[in-house]
């Protein structure tokens, strides 16, 4: 009971448990000793023998039977009192026994309880380790913006530059399809069978569809209709076979409302194809080693204080893939570089620099083709180390922007943030490669390497 109180003021429920189950074994233990209403038997020297007094009135010659009740000799218990024949030697064995029994359950519990600490430390270790790796050469991690918005793509809401066909059937008694087709696209809701024809920039019509024998007519939709409404109309009439007096017709239509789906994705890349575009993975495929010393040359001769060495190191070259979806066209891109430091500079393979600084951070542009099916565009970004030598790791960012233009409107890539659809900002797109760290090299003995220069 003391220890209970003690393992209770120090607010451990685990061992204030333990211990309870060490009391309850007690009683367990007392109890095989002691049974109720039966005295406490006596531990004879021989193997597996019980001595006790015989039933009262007996001889007390007979074993295995229990003493006679004493009204006059206090009950007590066999783990502490020595009773009849029971030696100092064998009460303190019994001692011993029980300790050692405590001992060992206060071990094993101590065991247990470690190791499920030890477990937890060591996930939480292995957590931590895992987002210190991530931080390293990454997609970025806006949600949604690599993947295609929910929008354009079907013929009700086409997407810019893509085929989409419009088409019908003919039934009835009388009617097998034979008749004539007048198909027109119009954006005046108030007439749809005479009312005037849409722009004809807005919309492309492919040849050998739409004409009098045809059921369907295949449309491009073109970069000026989008935000607009049209109506695809046909026109159907036949002679009724069942009465060649009546040449009767129909007229139905569809609803169209082109759409920007226009998209835009980059990818880390270990040569610039899209075979070979990395994946994030436990390798880490978004880092660049850095790469070779390219040369060294005593530039100054002189004693070991006046001498001085010019270090050269060679280009490291970050390649991507651009992904272009969502639209049919030519597109205006804009590609940011930033993260270059020291005396490096740069240059972007078919790209015409802007408003860069030294390094060669900042914007470069050009005209890219985009398909709505998709189009992989290959991206290459030469970074001249120069006497940059990079003892830490240099994380360069890539970040890709589009826009496309009607007249005076441009229309800016989508995606699928706060709602879906909408303006893409133009830091979303971008990947971070992280060009790894050289191994830096001290000097021991003597105490001083010659001076580099620059």
């Amino acid at each position: 009971m003391k220890n209970q109180i003690e393992a209770k003021s120090q607010n451990s429920e685990k061992v204030y448990d333990a211990l309870g189950r060490q009391n309850r074994t007690t009683k367990s233990i007392n109890h095989i000793f002691a049974p109720p209403a039966i005295a406490p038997l006596l531990v004879g020297r021989g193997k597996g023998i019980i001595l006790g007094k015989a039933p009262p009135g007996s001889s007390g010659a007979a074993r295995g039977h229990p003493p006679a009740l004493s009204s006059d000799r206090p009950a007590t218990s066999p783990l502490s009192t020595c009773r009849e024949g029971l030696g100092v030697s064998q009460q303190t064995s019994l001692n011993i026994q029980f300790q050692t029994f405590n001992k060992n359950q206060y071990s094993n519990f101590y065991k247990h309880f470690n190791s499920i600490i030890m477990k937890k430390q060591i996930l939480f270790l292995v957590v931590a380790l895992f987002a210190v790796t991530a931080a390293f050469g990454q997609k970025n991690t806006v949600t949604n913006a690599w993947i295609a918005p929910t929008c354009g793509g079907t013929e009700y809401s086409p997407s810019i530059g893509v085929e989409y066909t419009y088409s019908v059937s003919i039934a009835g008694p009388g009617y097998n399809g034979d008749g004539t087709y007048t198909w027109r696209v119009t954006d005046d809701p108030t007439d749809l069978i005479a009312g005037a024809s849409a722009p004809a920039a807005d919309f492309t019509v492919t040849a050998g569809s739409g004409g009098v024998t045809n059921n369907d007519i295949k449309i491009v939709w073109n970069a000026s209709s989008v935000g607009g409404t049209y109506f695809v109309v046909v026109n159907y009439r036949e002679e009724n076979s069942t009465e060649t007096d009546c040449e009767i017709n129909n007229v139905k239509v569809y609803q169209v409302q082109p759409l920007n789906g226009f998209w835009l994705d980059i990818n880390a890349s270990t040569d610039g194809t899209v075979g070979n575009q990395a994946v994030a993975s436990a390798t880490d495929p978004f880092n660049v080693c850095a790469p070779d010393v390219l040369s060294a040359i005593i530039t100054t001769a002189g004693t070991q204080t006046t001498a001085r060495v010019t270090y050269e190191y060679n280009t490291t070259t970050l390649h991507s893939v651009i992904h272009a979806a969502g639209y049919t066209g030519n597109f205006a891109a804009t590609l940011t570089v930033a993260g270059l430091t020291g005396d490096q500079t740069a240059t972007v393979t078919g790209w015409t620099a802007g408003a860069v600084d030294a390094n060669g951070n900042g914007p470069y542009t050009t005209t890219l083709a985009s398909l709505a099916t998709g189009a992989d565009l290959p991206v290459a970004v030469v970074i001249n180390n120069h006497q940059y030598e990079g003892l830490a790791d240099l994380p360069v960012t890539i970040t890709i922007d589009g826009t496309y233009t009607d007249g005076t409107i441009i229309y800016k890539d989508k995606y699928n943030g706060a709602t879906d659809c909408i303006d893409q900002p133009d830091t979303y797109d971008y990947i971070t490669q992280t060009i790894k760290a050289r191994p830096t090299v001290n000097p021991t003995n003597p105490a001083n390497f010659v001076t580099p220069e620059p």
